[in-house]
């Protein structure tokens, strides 16, 4: 499967769109239907990681659920995962923390950064940073404080 979220279609030749769409909302759309697709989207993760990094909210939002929700090692993702706990857009954050509680124990190494989202100013993030790291670390061994 070769995915590339970062390129806006053609079109066909000829047939016009009854109502334009935006390259950003196919983008989104994309992000967020690889999640249907568990273990089968594993190659489109390099690409949802770069999404991450989408200038519109929608594919980044869409991106950081779709990475906690393919069935993988997603190791390398969890970099990007907590680089967006501190995105300006609080659906990222929240589904940031929401991808790293999904990985569990793979993404011990956002421990620090999800302790940092519990100070977050939307209550839903610190919510959901704190679930995570129940989750990520259930013996508490990271302290919560």
């Amino acid at each position: 499967m070769v995915v590339d979220l970062g390129q806006a279609p053609t079109g066909d030749a000829g047939t016009p769109s009854p109502q334009p769409v935006k390259a950003s909302e196919l983008r989104a759309a994309a992000a967020w239907d690889l999640l249907c697709f568990g273990l089968a989207a594993k190659d489109a993760v390099p690409s949802l990681i770069v999404a991450l990094e989408d200038d519109d909210p929608f594919v980044r939002f869409n991106a950081a659920t779709a990475l906690g929700r393919i069935d993988w090692d997603a190791t390398p993702a969890i970099p990007a995962l907590i680089h967006a706990l501190t995105n300006q857009h609080r659906w990222v954050r929240f589904n940031s923390a929401y991808s790293l509680e999904l990985l569990g124990p793979l993404a011990n190494d956002a421990g620090p950064a999800l302790k940092a989202a519990m100070n977050d100013s939307d209550p839903d993030v610190r919510r959901k940073a704190l679930e995570a790291l129940k989750r990520i670390d259930p013996d508490g061994l990271i302290e919560i404080h």
